[in-house]
């Protein structure tokens, strides 16, 4: 099994087209990225590739369940759910570390930021949401809505990444298009608000299975992609 290699490298806050591009300079908009507002860097635990985030003297991940918030603190050895109350059993609604199918962590500028359903109209609602916490996790915030039809379905989300006040979608998605069966690979951008408003900014359709990494830096995201052929 073969697979064709991709590199291709976006632009994701300069607008315009133009030539070759130059080397940067002190006075031009790629020097003048402030890197403090890039994607946290993630990683993945040997054994079971669940994600964890280091951030400042702290890492976050999920539960095996996806149904809570854990955290280790670097300095202090302690771990456990996110959650301040010793009598909390953390399986409800009212624990500041309960999720419901987790997904998307990210840390970005002193907060949490994560996709979950609404624990409190999942029975009813299909929708995912993006929430945002204090890193202690307190005072929870509902940001966004994924719709279900739109945005879920249409596009099957892997990745939620939050880059320079921005928040990016990685989907990959298998469709059917004039009768042929396609694998989709997008990438979407959305406002860090409870904006509907979702631009693909990237597109790869092909009836061959495609492999990707993707990697946010500055202005640019680089997306490999390796395509079987």
């Amino acid at each position: 099994m073969k697979y064709f290699a991709i590199l291709l490298v976006l632009l994701l806050l300069l607008a315009g087209c133009a030539a070759a591009p130059a080397e940067p300079t002190a006075t031009s908009p790629l020097a003048s990225v402030d890197h403090s507002l890039d994607a946290a860097n993630s990683y993945l635990l040997s054994g079971n590739f669940y994600r964890f985030l280091p951030y400042k003297n702290f890492c976050y991940k999920f539960d095996h369940l996806k149904s809570l918030i854990l955290y280790y603190d670097c300095d202090s050895g302690t771990s456990g759910p996110l959650c301040a109350d010793p009598d909390c059993t953390h399986d409800s609604p009212d624990c500041s570390a309960y999720v419901l199918q987790g997904d998307g962590l990210n840390c970005y500028q002193d907060n949490l930021y994560f996709v979950s359903k609404d624990v409190s109209a999942a029975q009813t609602d299909p929708n995912d949401y993006l929430w945002k916490t204090s890193l202690s996790g307190e005072n929870r915030q509902k940001v966004k809505c994924f719709d279900f039809n739109t945005v879920i379905q249409e596009y099957q989300p892997q990745l939620y990444i939050i880059h320079q006040g921005q928040l990016y979608l990685i989907g990959y998605a298998y469709i059917v298009q004039g009768g042929k069966g396609l694998t989709r690979l997008s990438v979407l951008s959305t406002a860090l608000d409870d904006s509907e408003t979702f631009t693909p900014i990237f597109q790869l359709e092909t009836e061959a299975d495609i492999k990707y990494s993707v990697r946010f830096v500055g202005d640019s995201v680089y997306i490999f992609s390796a395509v079987q052929g």
